[in-house]
């Protein structure tokens, strides 16, 4: 990471933005696109499964319609044949030709064969709920009402019921039906009555087999049925085939469906009429009545392919986006970078000594800003320079009159001439210092504005992310949410970069003015020494100070940024906490952990209103006259935060003093 950070400090600003900027934007839009598609894919195989589970159970209940139909005619005809038997015999006991116990009889051995299904069976009960007749004799006259299907019965009395039961030797309850109809002369419920299981010879395959092979998934995706042991009962290319017993090699795809009877599977299939295999999905559900097994399945490839396409034309367009940011980027920079570089060589003539040169303003941003400070300043430094000259001039003038008035006096005017150069020389530096501080002012104000663009487009670009994935979790991304978001990202970005830009490039300005760099690097040095000399700087003749710390404590650390902030507070302890014919307390605590130093400076003062504190670290905030700069904490604030990534907080009280806490980490020696 180190390698990388110094490898982009070497490279040109246009190099640096495209780099960094390129990587920004790849990372952010790939991210974004791979998060769609892996969405988009997943939706896609979520619909195509549920697709093909409601195919599955269309055609299953579509297969169950068809069987409950059957049943119900059959039970229906051999019912209602039942009591065609019965009125026949009645109507001859009615006419007279034989008598009703007769006409009983002969009912019943006309009704006794009826053989429904494989165990299926008539019987005949009356309204009370006793069995007038059943194949088990050793039911007949027996009352059954106990049984709910039998209440059922006796109320209705005509009609289809379905109900759970077990014959004698059954191990469980199974599907039942029955048909009934009553014979109200003889209070005769004729009852027709089988297990549904044992009409599945009743079906006939061809009646929808059609219906089935005509249901389609995507391109060639079919639905099939196979019985329990792997045979096609309906398939488009493999009916009446058994891959198991002919040990295909895809008899393996058919056993885990017979294994596992429900469930959903992917696999690779060829059809015989394919030269290779494809991926499908397959969603299977068993019919259990009848141990068949319905199956839907569809290629994976159908409802990719789309997908594929739509992916394809996203990269287009990220890299047709990518080359307009390079190319946009480039301009942008070129368009900061000549300016600079202008103002820079103007900059270096002045520093060579050339007075004279200014700085062409062409407009009203920051750097033709700082190219009319710059001017103002060169304006100033000529002037004095020119008073200095005259004054020069005019003292070797009067230098020279005394010579000739007097050699002896020489030596004395050479002494007081070089006085003079020197006290020149201060006056010019002193002039240079209130212009570069006029300039580093004007610097730092003019950094706020381009800052605040580049936080407030920053901030629009994550609402715009926000907004964005809130439509994509909704499933409400269309093509003009992602043209919208592009075009606004885009503008936004636009902003942010040149605010960056310029922000940048004053700060490397106030960096050539101020840049101290021994007190950025780290020293091992004795705390408590270093703070005992920050006191001695002090005049603490009104005032009590003390000072608990280990005499040996020792830290790694930068000594320069260490002073800064321990003379910093207690200047302000001192000019801030007291008035001036005041007197006070002023106890300094330090105490180290296992990695952090904690420094605690209290004073007596009159302490800080509750409104204030959270201003005093703020630049140029101050209670006293203008010529207070209001500084100080800013500096200390952000020297604990910024180098020593460190904490500081204020506790104060209007009355009764202030104490500023400070925890530094420390990096063991």
């Amino acid at each position: 990471m180190n390698y990388l950070y110094q490898k982009l400090g070497r490279m040109q600003l246009t190099s640096r933005l495209i780099a960094v900027y390129t990587t920004i934007f790849l990372i952010i839009i790939t991210i974004t696109i791979a998060a769609i598609l892996f969405n988009v894919k997943r939706i896609i195989t979520s619909n195509v499964e549920s697709e093909l589970q409601n195919s599955s159970y269309l055609i299953n209940s579509m297969i169950k319609t068809a069987v409950d139909t059957s049943i119900k005619t059959h039970l229906r005809t051999t019912s209602e044949s039942s009591l065609e038997i019965t009125e026949y015999y009645y109507d001859l006991y009615k006419k007279g030709y034989i008598t009703e116990k007769e006409a009983k009889e002969k009912a019943l051995d006309a009704i006794r064969p009826f053989k429904i299904g494989t165990t299926g069976y008539m019987y005949i009960l009356d309204s009370t709920g006793v069995l007038v007749y059943h194949p088990f004799k050793a039911l007949q006259n027996t009352n059954i009402s106990e049984y709910e299907f039998i209440k059922t019965q006796l109320k209705k009395k005509d009609g289809y019921i379905e109900y759970m039961w077990s014959n004698p030797g059954d191990l469980a309850d199974r599907p039942k039906a029955l048909y009934m109809s009553y014979f109200e002369p003889w209070d005769w419920i004729l009852s027709a009555s089988s297990y549904r299981s044992e009409f599945v010879d009743l079906l006939n395959l061809s009646d929808f087999e059609k219906q089935v092979t005509a249901i389609k998934f995507g391109k060639e995706g079919y639905s099939v049925i196979l019985d329990n042991e792997g045979t096609f009962l309906v398939h488009p290319s493999l009916k009446g085939r058994n891959l198991i017993e002919e040990n295909d090699p895809q008899a393996a795809v058919v056993s885990e469906i017979i294994e596992k009877r429900n469930g959903i599977i992917e696999y690779d299939w060829k059809n015989p009429s394919e030269k290779e295999a494809r991926k499908k999905i397959l969603v299977y559900s068993e019919l259990e009545e009848y141990d068949w097994i319905i199956a839907s399945s569809a290629y994976k490839s159908d409802f990719y392919d789309a997908l594929h396409d739509v992916t394809k034309i996203i990269v287009v367009a990220l890299i047709v986006a990518l080359l307009i940011m390079v190319v946009v980027t480039i301009k942008i920079s070129s368009m900061v970078i000549e300016p600079i570089k202008k103002l820079e060589n103007t900059v270096l003539q002045g520093v060579n000594g050339d007075l004279s040169v200014r700085v062409e303003i062409n407009g009203n941003d920051e750097i033709n800003q700082l190219g009319a400070h710059f001017n103002n300043f060169i304006e100033s430094l000529e002037i004095k320079n020119k008073k200095l000259n005259e004054e020069i001039i005019r003292r070797q003038y009067v230098s020279n009159k005394l010579s000739a008035l007097n050699e002896h006096l020489e030596e004395i005017i050479k002494e007081r001439t070089e006085e003079l150069n020197e006290a020149q020389n201060e006056i010019i530096q002193r002039e240079k210092l209130i212009a570069i501080n006029r300039l580093v002012k004007d610097i730092a104000h003019n950094i706020n504005t381009p800052l605040g663009i580049s936080i407030t487009s920053a901030t629009y670009i994550e609402s715009l992310i926000t907004h964005l994935q809130q439509d994509y979790y909704k499933h409400k991304i269309s093509k003009k949410n992602l043209e919208e978001f592009f075009s606004n990202h885009k503008k936004s970005y636009e902003l942010l970069i040149s605010g960056l830009e310029k922000s940048a490039n004053l700060i490397d300005m106030f960096k050539l003015i101020t840049r101290d760099e021994a007190s950025l690097k780290k020293e091992l040095f004795n705390v408590r020494q270093k703070i005992e000399k920050s006191i001695s700087a002090f005049n603490f003749d009104k005032h009590q100070i003390s000072l608990a710390c280990e005499d040996n404590l020792e830290i790694n650390s930068y000594s320069a940024v260490f002073d800064l902030i321990i003379n910093n507070i207690l200047s302000n302890s001192i000019i801030h906490g007291y008035d001036f014919d005041k007197s006070g307390i002023i106890n300094i605590k330090v105490s180290m952990g296992e990695t952090i130093l904690s420094i605690i400076i209290a004073d007596n003062g009159k302490g800080i209103k509750e409104t204030d504190i959270e201003s005093v670290f703020n630049p140029f905030y101050t209670n006293k006259s203008s010529t207070n700069a209001g500084l100080g904490l800013s500096i200390v604030y952000h020297s604990v935060k910024d180098i020593l990534n460190g904490k500081i907080e204020i506790i104060s009280t209007v009355g009764r003093g202030t104490e500023v806490k400070l925890e530094i980490p420390i990096t063991p020696v």
